[in-house]
C-alpha cells in the first residue's frame, strides 16, 4: 500500500499565558473554535494531541501549518465553567514528529496523566482488581491429557 494518499501531520507546540490554569477540554475547545472562525474544515481542524498547563501540542496536516500558526495567536479566550477566561496563546515551534517537538523543547515529553489529575485519584476509592484469569477460562492445551479430535 502506497503512503501516497495518508495525511502527513505535523505539530505545533505552543504556550499559554492566562490568570487561571484551564482544563484540556476548555483549551480543546477554544483551539477548534477558532479554527471554525478562521474556516478551516473540521476534517483538518487541529487537534490537541498533548496538554499540561501551561504547554500544549496540536496536531496540523502539513498543508495547514503556515497557517495554523498564523491563527494559533488569535486564541484570545477559553470558556472554563461557563466563565469566559482570557488568554494569550504563543506558538514555540513546530516539527513533523512529536519525539523532535518534545525532545527540542524540553516539554511534554512523557504522554500522562496530570499531577493535579494523578492527586484525585490516588484520593478515590481503590477499583476491585480484575481477574487475572480474563471473563473465561484459559484454553486447554494439546497433549495435556486431551486426545486430539479425529478426523473423518
Amino acid at each position: 500500500m502506497s503512503k501516497a494518499h495518508d495525511p502527513h501531520w505535523r505539530y505545533v507546540a505552543f504556550r499559554i499565558d492566562a490568570e487561571t490554569p484551564l482544563s484540556r477540554r476548555a483549551v480543546g475547545n477554544a483551539i477548534l473554535g477558532r479554527a471554525r472562525r478562521e474556516d478551516v474544515p473540521d476534517d483538518e481542524a487541529p487537534q490537541l494531541t498533548r496538554y499540561a498547563w501551561p504547554h500544549g501540542i496540536v496536531r496540523v496536516p502539513h498543508h495547514q501549518l503556515a497557517a495554523a500558526r498564523d491563527w494559533l495567536p488569535r486564541v484570545t479566550f477559553a470558556v472554563e465553567a461557563g466563565t469566559k477566561i482570557p488568554l494569550t496563546l504563543e506558538t514555540l515551534s513546530s516539527s513533523g514528529t512529536l519525539k523532535a517537538l518534545t525532545t527540542r523543547l524540553g516539554i511534554l515529553t512523557e504522554r500522562g496523566v496530570p499531577p493535579a489529575l494523578e492527586a484525585k485519584r490516588a484520593q478515590q476509592a481503590p477499583r476491585k482488581p480484575r481477574n487475572p484469569q480474563g471473563p473465561r477460562a484459559p484454553p486447554r492445551r494439546r497433549g495435556a491429557g486431551v486426545p486430539p479430535p479425529r478426523r473423518s
